[in-house]
């Protein structure tokens, strides 16, 4: 790979010692390609400097040394993503687990008279009465349902509703 100002990743790799394992992520194409990025950043930084380096990858300096010291301080484990925060969830595990069983066991009739099959709507709209919840969308719903492989309106899906609950 050719990068600007006639360098190539090859040359910068035959200056250094070809058995690292910094030169080695740097050089594998089946890596995921974040992780190769920072790699050759890495390496390059160690060579020509961070501004250099950035107008060659095309980013910005202060994201090259970022890399580069996360490199020195953790070894190659440094340049994986790190876990990203995000929005932690709303609902907890066992609320999951408690919807997937009423789909799974109990009868729609149970709770609505003459329907004999759960869908999206009837869920949402008896979800607050049976699990104490103040609302819950149809979306939100639909993506637990998901989350466990289990769509509603699929011709081979069946509950597994006992025959008899005593036994």
């Amino acid at each position: 790979m050719c990068l600007r100002f006639g360098i190539t990743v090859d040359t910068i790799c035959q200056q250094l010692s070809a058995e690292t394992e910094l030169v080695k992520t740097a050089t594998d194409d089946s890596l995921p390609y974040r992780r190769v990025k920072r790699a050759r950043a890495a390496l390059m930084y160690e060579l020509t400097g961070a501004g250099n380096v950035a107008e060659m990858i095309g980013c910005a300096a202060s994201t090259v040394r970022k890399w580069y010291h996360r490199y020195r301080k953790h070894g190659i484990s440094g340049l994986n993503d790190l876990p990203r925060s995000g929005r932690p969830k709303v609902f907890s595990a066992r609320f999951r687990l408690e919807l997937v069983a009423i789909v799974c066991q109990k009868s729609p009739e149970a709770y609505l008279p003459g329907v004999t099959h759960w869908s999206i709507r009837d869920l949402v709209m008896m979800l607050p009465r049976l699990l104490n919840l103040k609302s819950i969308s149809a979306e939100t719903v639909r993506k637990i349902l998901n989350e466990h492989h289990l769509n509603l309106h699929s011709r081979n899906f069946i509950p597994m509703i006992p025959k008899n609950p005593c036994n």
